[in-house]
């Protein structure tokens, strides 16, 4: 078969295929079906793609606008990793106290290099960065929201990652009160994001701090406990049916009942439909 086909099939082939001038019908089928499977996965993947959010427009948008952007998000959910890093002892992280629970998790994270990085999400289209000190400040808070059990902090920990590319953003507003410890922050984003185990969906809440100089930095914690209701009962299905690909942001807000705190920037509608 003569070599006739267009630059990126042919981008598949070997080398020899391509020095020769022919083809062997065989790999030029693979070569074909390499990329359609390509294009597939590439417009499947831009389907599911949150539309991309400046943040001075998430900055500025009203109360209305807010409200309305939110009844109609979707918000994907992450699945956990199928094996957890062996550095974490769920059984071990149950009933601390927030410095116990620095003095076990914060060498962890720095040394499987969660803290110490720079994580992106697409819908704000910026990077941000855990540090050593945000990790300090996520595990104080968390013994607010979960009564000194990290097992599933730690779980978030090691999926965090894929919970930040796929978290979406609930609000932002400017920092009332600066502080010079945080190095001027000028405005925090509020996002939430979903995972997946084996015993249920955790909730989680992550913030971001702008500053005036400097990077943007992390803040995560899960919001109340891990939710063990059958989430499958919400959302879009993927194309197993049995794991939501994604589900909406009032039935998010469904699996954060009880947290102390989060949920007050966010409209009622969307935090208590009826």
């Amino acid at each position: 078969m003569q070599y006739t086909t267009g630059t990126t099939v042919c981008q598949g082939l070997s080398a020899k295929e391509k020095a020769s001038g022919n083809a062997t019908e065989e790999a030029l089928a693979k070569a074909l079906a390499d990329e359609t499977a390509r294009r597939v996965d590439a417009a499947e993947t831009k389907a599911t793609e949150y539309p991309l959010f400046s943040t001075e427009a998430l900055l500025y948008e009203t109360e209305a606008e807010k409200a309305e952007r939110l009844q109609n998000a979707k918000l994907t959910i992450t699945t956990a990793k199928k094996e957890s890093s062996k550095e974490f002892h769920p059984e071990s992280l149950l009933k601390l106290s927030f410095s116990e629970a620095g003095k076990i998790l914060k060498p962890i994270l720095s040394k499987l290099g969660i803290t110490g990085r720079y994580y992106t999400n697409a819908p704000i289209d910026v990077s941000f960065e855990y540090t050593g000190r945000g990790a300090s400040r996520s595990i104080a808070h968390q013994f607010n929201e979960t009564r000194g059990d990290y097992s599933g902090f730690a779980i978030v920990q090691d999926n965090l990652e894929e919970l930040c590319k796929n978290a979406y953003p609930l609000e932002m507003h400017r920092d009332e009160k600066p502080k010079v410890a945080d190095g001027n922050v000028t405005q925090i984003a509020t996002l939430g994001s979903v995972l997946k185990t084996e015993e249920g969906y955790i909730p989680v809440r992550m913030t971001i701090k702008f500053f005036n100089n400097g990077a943007p930095k992390l803040h995560v914690i899960i919001n109340g406990d891990i939710s063990v209701q059958d989430a499958s009962a919400h959302g879009a299905h993927n194309a197993t049916g049995n794991i939501p690909a994604a589900i909406t942001i009032p039935e998010y807000f469904d699996l954060v009942k009880g947290s102390q705190e989060f949920g007050k920037r966010i409209p009622e509608s969307i935090r208590n439909p009826r």
